[in-house]
């Protein structure tokens, strides 16, 4: 899923934005009086009326859907599933947009008579504002907030951004544009209605989540298309490994693990040969054509605004095939990341505590509730950071992040509640359920390691050992899609806007200087300390997610608001 714009705006000003695009990437329709809608996509489909790109499954239904099935078998916006998708719905007075359950896919949105616009990327939605003489007006509460330099402020605390006329639709929420006023309706998921009960036991729920898994995975082989599975020497990826073997993928399967001087490697290499699985295999249908991008305009394209961290992948590979990007990231959602506590435990700016405690009331959770950090970080740090591999995949994977799992862990059935890091959780739940003897294994930390009598009584527990053979795939609707990168029309609006060249200080910090002076009296102390630290002659790339990075990141944010 690389990138997508739409927007309905007058017939007469239409003209203004696609010149912003690509036009191989671009399809406008009339709409009735006098409007426009303008689609901009490198990987979607238009059919009966519905717009989808990327994938979902509807576990329920047991259906996996692709660009071009029919409309009937595509996902609504007001019924999100797991995946990595965008999708909306044109009727006669509205337009239905929505996104994958867990948010893998961002939606940020405009609205107003003159342009209403839905898209991944706050820069093009700038860059549109701006094209139609309309303010882009900063938020200095938005701000304040986001100058904390924590993993929790890297991205979204809220669903305000820096600019006013900008929103970000949390993980869930349906989108009705009006046609004729262009107003939007913002229809949030209540995420703990969502995720809780639904399961009798704590047996049932990882049963069904491990069940879930597998057939995922087999349905990932029916496609005709691959999946890369990036394994370390974890617990997360380690479940995903067990759910692929047990799905018996054979060629479509690869396993890949970088070979750092971390205890990764050599567990990787020891479970390969255990398992017989290919560890590294060289397959150029995986590597496919890399094509190197813009780091800057690639950064700026699709995360500045929304993720302050300096992450973009170094290339991108196009492949023939569809190509699912498997992880263990996802698993953070069911065993805790936030230190499951109440968020008015965490110290943080006054305006960034407003910001988190608005956007808990809108997920549905109680300002006090006593795991607040664990669904703010589901509504925020799971989808817009777990979600930056969209950025070099079609088809981003996270089978280990299971609706089942999710209610089990803030449930009161749940055996093993609130785990400390590296603790035993239902997560190891799971995989003892796919593979004992995976779960029996050393681990990257000796914390993690389980005993053959914890691994008995938690078999027991959970209700035996999986049967995969009684699990089947699940149906396919519309097909797999080659991969064809970064939108195109994204990167150009980026380059356009000044940003190109390296993720260094000799390529960025002489853009930081203005925004730095310009907004000097709401950047804390502590950010200036870590600007001021930067050599600005330094050609080394920053580390995506350093302190001073984020410093960096946030002070480029800003340049959209002056």
């Amino acid at each position: 899923m690389s990138g997508y714009v739409l927007v309905v705006t007058d017939s007469e000003q239409a003209s203004k934005l696609t010149a912003l695009f690509r036009a191989e990437e671009t399809t406008t329709l009339p709409l009735e009086d006098g409007r426009t809608l303008v689609y901009v996509t490198n990987s979607g489909a238009i059919s009966d009326g519905v717009i989808f790109q990327g994938y979902g499954i509807d576990h329920h239904a047991e259906r996996m859907t692709f660009a071009g099935a029919s409309s009937g078998r595509t996902p609504d916006a007001a019924t999100p599933l797991e995946g990595s998708y965008f999708t909306a719905r044109i009727g006669a007075q509205q337009i239905r947009c929505g996104a994958d359950v867990y948010g893998f896919v961002p939606m940020v949105w405009t609205s107003g008579q003159t342009l209403t616009a839905v898209s991944d990327s706050y820069l093009t939605l700038i860059a549109m504002r701006r094209s139609l003489g309309l303010p882009c007006t900063p938020d200095e509460e938005t701000i304040r907030g986001r100058m904390w330099l924590n993993s929790m402020s890297l991205q979204q605390l809220g669903r305000e951004t820096y600019c006013r006329e900008i929103r970000y639709a949390t993980p869930g929420t349906e989108l009705r544009i009006g046609l004729s006023s262009g107003s939007v309706e913002e229809r949030p998921l209540n995420l703990v209605d969502y995720y809780t009960g639904g399961f009798d036991s704590h047996a049932d729920a990882v049963t069904v989540a491990a069940s879930r898994m597998v057939r995922t995975f087999k349905t990932y082989a029916e496609t005709g298309g691959l999946t890369t599975l990036g394994l370390s020497g974890g617990t997360d990826s380690r479940v995903c490994l067990a759910a692929a073997l047990a799905a018996d993928m054979d060629e479509s399967l690869h396993v890949a693990t970088r070979n750092n001087g971390s205890a990764d490697y050599p567990i990787a290499v020891s479970l390969s040969e255990r398992f017989g699985f290919p560890l590294n295999k060289q397959d150029p249908r995986v590597r496919g054509t890399v094509e190197k991008i813009d780091d800057a305009a690639s950064w700026a394209g699709t995360s500045i605004g929304l993720y302050d961290a300096l992450y973009t992948p170094p290339g991108f590979s196009r492949r023939e095939l569809p190509v699912f990007s498997v992880g263990g990231q996802g698993a953070e959602i069911s065993k805790g990341n936030f230190g499951w506590r109440p968020v008015t435990d965490i110290g943080m700016p006054t305006e960034g505590m407003d910001q988190s405690l608005r956007a808990l009331k809108v997920i549905g959770a109680d300002p006090d509730d006593r795991w607040g950090s664990e669904w703010h970080y589901l509504a925020f740090r799971n989808a817009i950071h777990g979600g930056r591999a969209t950025l070099s995949s079609e088809y981003v994977a996270r089978p280990a992040a299971q609706i089942p799992l999710i209610g089990l862990s803030r449930s009161a059935l749940n055996d093993l509640p609130a785990p400390r890091k590296g603790a035993p959780s239902i997560v190891l739940d799971m995989l003892i359920k796919l593979s004992p003897e995976l779960a029996s294994l050393p681990f990257d930390d000796q914390r993690k390691n389980a005993s053959a009598e914890y691994i008995a009584a938690r078999l027991d527990r959970v209700g035996g050992p999986l049967d995969y053979a009684a699990l089947s795939p699940y149906a396919i609707a519309g097909s797999g899609r080659s991969s064809h990168g970064i939108l195109g029309s994204h990167l150009d609006i980026a380059k356009a806007a000044g940003f190109t060249g390296n993720l260094d200080p000799t390529s960025l910090m002489p853009r930081v200087d203005v925004p730095f002076r310009h907004f000097h009296e709401l950047v804390p102390e502590v950010v200036r300390g870590w600007l001021d630290a930067i050599n600005p002659s330094s050609v080394k790339r920053f580390g995506a997610a350093a302190r001073e990075a984020g410093a960096v990141g946030k002070l480029l944010g800003l340049t959209t608001v002056m």
